[in-house]
């Protein structure tokens, strides 16, 4: 069952199935399995795989009896950390959000200076000086809590701009895009 918000997922994933091993042996039924509200639908408890948006799953989870596998659609599983049940196999997302992150965190970099360009322009006053004394960001140092593939994607793009980056993880490593990787949080923080 497919439950999510992302367009074409669907297309997507029959694309996918008919270009795997899988689709000599097994045949694919992909539906919709959504309610009105966008969460899972409460008829859908004869589920074995779902496809989905945890944030969905997790109000019905304990009515998905026979659930033996979820593949989130998000990065993340958070939304389903309340609940004790662990009697699926759970996957996550990954390799596919680092440009929409990117772009994210460097519009909120830039947010701010563009607020004050609106705000000066609105008033149709010229007023350079805020702009001018503005740190250039191959000057700054970009601080990411953690080094996966969407921070190594934020990291990339930092250094393009010439920015050194520092990472957080559980151990200190190299890893592509970071200048260095450190378990000092004290020090990516700084």
């Amino acid at each position: 069952g497919l439950c999510s918000n992302i367009s074409g997922l669907r297309g997507v994933v029959q694309t996918a199935f008919q270009a795997s091993h899988l689709s000599n042996n097994l045949d694919l039924v992909a539906e919709d399995v959504s309610s009105e509200d966008g969460t899972l639908n409460l008829n859908s408890e004869g589920l074995e795989i779902v496809l989905a948006d945890p944030g969905k799953v997790a109000p019905v989870l304990d009515s998905l009896t026979k659930l033996r596998w979820l593949q989130s659609s998000w990065a993340g599983v958070n939304a389903l950390s309340g609940h004790g049940r662990r009697d699926y196999i759970c996957t996550r997302l990954a390799g596919c959000f680092g440009q929409q992150m990117s772009e994210f965190v460097f519009g909120a970099i830039f947010n701010e200076d563009w607020r004050r360009l609106r705000d000066v322009q609105e008033r149709k006053e010229w007023a350079p000086g805020p702009f001018l004394k503005r740190p250039r960001l191959s000057d700054l140092t970009m601080g990411i809590l953690g080094v996966g593939d969407i921070a190594a994607v934020i990291a990339g793009h930092a250094q393009a701009f010439g920015m050194r980056t520092l990472g957080f993880a559980s151990r200190e490593r190299s890893e592509p895009g970071f200048d260095s990787v450190t378990t000092d949080l004290r020090h990516v923080l700084g």
